[in-house]
């Protein structure tokens, strides 16, 4: 419902009144195309992970020969019903210059019969989903679950040939990302400072949660004077943050594992702004050029 809300906001549609006919009167009350922009809005997108990940010159290929490519390599939904993690292709559309594949699974889930007591495996489905951008070597995996978003890269990247490990990486989201990125950052709500005291073999990371103040609004936790005597530091540096950019959009930021998690119900055009600022920040820092020299080893036999 607030998802909802927060579109017809951002169109400046009137918002119904808040209760169980909610749903009922935005049908009726939006265009077909409306209604489709909304669809369209959170179909793929939602409370996501996104997990990034750089397959260096997928950018050369057609996005149409990439979707007829993965298609080919999985297989089909009913092969694969009693195969836990087995992933399949369950939808991929093209949108502007985006290829959304939506790349499902089974599940176990277990029960207990209410009867017997007895325990049993319940199959339910879930999802990844891969964005890939047509001028972009920079792909989008959106899931939770680590080993089934490398599982899927791995997919992507052996049907269209980039099987070599050196083919695809985390991007690096280092100290000079960090320093780029941090002034597109209006707040940091909380934060992970990683410290570098050679003399205090105790600490790793120091947490840090921001105060409220007398209006009820958090402060940057950047501003507190402990924040900056530890990333003035030699070798320190934050390491993961719940932040609010200037876009007004929120999301948490481990730069280690290169991923972005959005808590709340996010439209599909904030996720696709968000991954345009990380992609040029990317390509300020020059990322895409890291390991563009490739021995012999990457060479196709």
């Amino acid at each position: 419902m607030a998802a909802i809300e927060r579109f017809l906001e951002s169109r400046e549609i009137r918002v119904p009144k808040k209760d169980e006919n909610f749903v009922t009167r935005v049908v009726e009350l939006l265009s077909d195309s409306q209604l489709e922009s909304l669809i369209r809005q959170h179909k793929y997108a939602g409370r996501q992970t996104i997990n990034y990940f750089i397959i260096k010159g997928i950018s050369d290929y057609d996005i149409g020969d990439i979707r007829e490519k993965i298609d080919s390599r999985l297989p089909g939904q009913e092969l694969v019903s009693e195969i836990p993690k087995e992933p399949f292709l369950a939808e991929a559309e093209q949108i502007s210059d985006r290829l959304y594949l939506a790349i499902g699974y089974y599940q176990n889930a277990g029960s207990e019969d209410p009867v017997t007591g007895r325990k049993k495996d319940v199959q339910i489905t879930k999802r990844t989903v891969v964005v890939i951008r047509d001028d972009f070597d920079l792909v989008e995996i959106r899931g939770s679950d680590t080993r089934m978003v490398e599982q899927v890269r791995d997919e992507v990247c052996k049907s269209i040939g980039k099987y070599k490990p050196s083919t695809k990486r985390q991007p690096n989201l280092g100290p000079e990302f960090q320093d780029r990125f941090n002034d597109l950052v209006d707040y940091y709500f909380n934060l992970k400072v990683k410290v570098d005291d050679k003399d205090d073999e105790t600490l790793d990371t120091i947490a840090f949660t921001s105060k409220e103040d007398e209006d009820g609004n958090r402060r940057d936790a950047r501003e507190s004077d402990r924040v900056k005597r530890e990333l003035s530091e030699s070798g320190s540096e934050i390491t993961m943050g719940y932040v609010e950019l200037s876009e007004g959009f929120r999301f948490r930021v481990n730069r280690d594992q290169a991923k972005l998690s959005f808590v709340k119900s996010e439209r599909e055009e904030n996720l696709v702004q968000v991954t345009d600022l990380v992609h040029n920040v990317l390509k300020q820092v020059g990322e895409y050029s890291q390991g563009q020299i490739s021995g012999i080893n990457d060479v196709p036999e």
